[in-house]
This record gives C-alpha cells, structure tokens and sequence, in this order.
C-alpha cells in the first residue's frame, strides 16, 4: 500500500486503502474470538490467584492464632507448675507442719546411726 502511494499518488494508494480496510477489518474480526479467550482466561486466572491469596492469609492467620495459644498455653502451665513448686518448697522447711526429718535421715548418716 505505501509503495502504490510512492508509484502512484494519493489516487492509486486511496484505491488500495479500500482493501487494505477490507483486510484490516476481517482480521479484527478473526482476532476477537481469541482476544476474548485470552481475556477470559485472564480474568479465571486473577480470580483463582485471589482466592488462593484469601486462603494464605486465613492459613496464616490460624496459625497465629494456634502459635499464640500454646504459647499463651506454655505460659500459663509453666507458672502454675512453677507456683506449685514454690509451695512444694515453702512446706519442706523445717518447721513447717509438712517437714518430715525422718525423710533426711541419709544425708545425716552419724544422726541415723545413733538412733
């Protein structure tokens, strides 16, 4: 088409322009089933990737949650294994009505031999 504007003039190119138009139109309309496809396609893709993005974050955030309950967890049985153990200790004293010398007998042996 340019080369027939170059030959010819504006007179034979306007005469290949009409083809050209012709051509240019049944090659659009060729192109638009596959365009749409390739949109279609597109769009079933960024819906998918949206989803899978909304199922990492509630993943995500679950597991949060569950790491923070068993650390929540871990907390609470430590302090009260800890607290009770404290109790333990406090009662063993001498003195207390829990103390039971007889239970240290071994670490007096010359006491034990005497009795």
């Amino acid at each position: 088409m340019a080369q027939a504007y170059i030959d010819d003039g504006p007179a034979g190119g306007n005469k290949m322009m009409e083809k050209f138009d012709a051509v240019a139109a049944n090659i659009g309309e060729m192109v638009d089933p596959f365009l749409e496809a390739t949109q279609d396609r597109a769009n079933a893709l960024l819906l998918s990737e949206q989803e899978s993005l909304k199922n990492a974050q509630l993943m995500l955030g679950l597991g949060a949650a569950v790491f923070l309950f068993l650390v929540g967890f871990a907390y609470f049985m430590m302090f009260k294994a800890l607290s009770f153990l404290r109790l333990l200790i406090d009662n063993m004293k001498p003195g207390s009505r829990y103390f039971c010398g007889s239970l240290f007998w071994a670490s007096k042996p010359k006491q034990a031999a005497n009795t």
